[in-house]
């Protein structure tokens, strides 16, 4: 089991969950590993441990971005810029740790703001912004 990266908690299965399924690095690799070199495989496996963790926390960076400026005109690309991970792995890690896309975690969290905003007595005008809502109806 790969330690998570020190202060990454799963959401949903605490600071006990293996992120070790996260990023397989041998993803499309044939039989007897890269090019039959089973040992070129084995001597790699050190720096996967460290790449998987880098990969989680920024993932896990990539969540709070999205919690901490939902009303951001987020897409994919302004998004792996920010936390220097590329499109496949920033996806398969949101899907992976949040059983959600990106854009998916997106709008759940701009609808429980909103929610919460609206609970609060602040009007739709008021909401909509701070929500990322371009446009009322």
């Amino acid at each position: 089991m790969i330690a998570l990266p020190r202060g990454f908690t799963h959401p949903e299965r605490g600071t006990d969950a293996d992120p070790s399924a996260l990023f397989d690095s041998t993803a499309g690799v044939g039989p007897g590993g890269a090019g039959g070199a089973g040992g070129a495989v084995s001597r790699a496996a050190g720096g996967t441990a460290e790449r998987q963790g880098r990969d989680l926390e920024r993932v896990d960076r990539a969540r709070r971005l999205l919690e901490t400026r939902p009303e951001h005109d987020w897409t994919i690309e302004p998004l792996e810029q920010c936390v220097e991970l590329n499109t496949r792995k920033l996806k398969e890690g949101f899907r992976q740790l949040h059983d959600s896309s990106v854009y998916g975690y997106l709008q759940r969290v701009r609808i429980e703001r909103a929610a919460g905003l609206l609970g609060g007595r602040c009007s739709v005008n008021e909401v909509a912004p701070a929500v990322g809502a371009k446009k009322l109806m």
